[in-house]
């Protein structure tokens, strides 16, 4: 919420999809309610929660935040700036900047950068005209993971364009504990959805675009 705050774009229209959590995500709302929608719903996963959150946004554009992840200050103004230049696009990204989470000593919670700002489907990273949800569907909530790529390979078979920019737009929350796991869980989950991709192409005998 804190990176959510910092942005220097108005009007922000705010709304927290409490997917079902055990965490204090409703106690920390609750005192902003003047400033929020926040929406409680039973666990249904990612995808779902974000098709919520898309349905009852009132604004031309979307952008999404998970709450391990952190928008850099200029993170709307820079994307929308590149996303209107252009009527044909329909969305616009920047760069992914992955960032370790430990405790030193004293048990406080450190951040450090892990590896370059890269190019990353992460749909935090970028903004995203709404008509493009209704043109090509909205998450997929059979998946309770990648469901952010599988959207982002069916935009692309239908050669949705997307600008890429070279600003890092967001910071990406890696627990040290957890990256391995997360690595290896993320991959195979991410294969999963380039396999529907694949066997969509050929069940259409059609090709990526360029």
């Amino acid at each position: 919420m804190q990176s959510i705050s910092k942005q220097n774009y108005e009007p922000l229209e705010i709304i927290v999809i409490d997917d079902g959590s055990t965490d204090k995500t409703a106690s920390i709302a609750k005192p902003l309610s003047n400033k929020i929608n926040y929406i409680y719903q039973e666990n249904s996963g990612p995808a779902a929660a974000r098709n919520t959150g898309i349905k009852i946004a009132q604004g031309e554009y979307i952008a999404f935040l998970d709450s391990d992840d952190i928008w850099g200050d200029n993170h709307l103004e820079i994307l929308l700036n590149s996303l209107t230049q252009e009527p044909d696009l329909e969305a616009a990204m920047g760069r992914v900047q992955c960032m370790v989470v430990k405790e030193n000593q004293q048990g406080k919670k450190i951040f450090e950068e892990f590896g370059e700002a890269t190019i990353n489907v992460n749909l935090g990273a970028g903004i995203y005209k709404k008509s493009l949800f209704r043109k090509q569907g909205y998450f997929d909530p059979n998946l309770q993971q990648s469901e952010d790529v599988d959207w982002f390979m069916r935009n692309k078979e239908a050669g949705i364009k997307i600008a890429m920019l070279e600003e890092t737009t967001l910071y990406y929350r890696l627990h040290q504990d957890n990256i391995s796991r997360d690595r290896k869980r993320g991959y195979s989950t991410f294969l999963n959805a380039l396999k529907k991709s694949l066997d969509r192409r050929r069940n259409q005998n059609t090709q990526l675009p360029g």
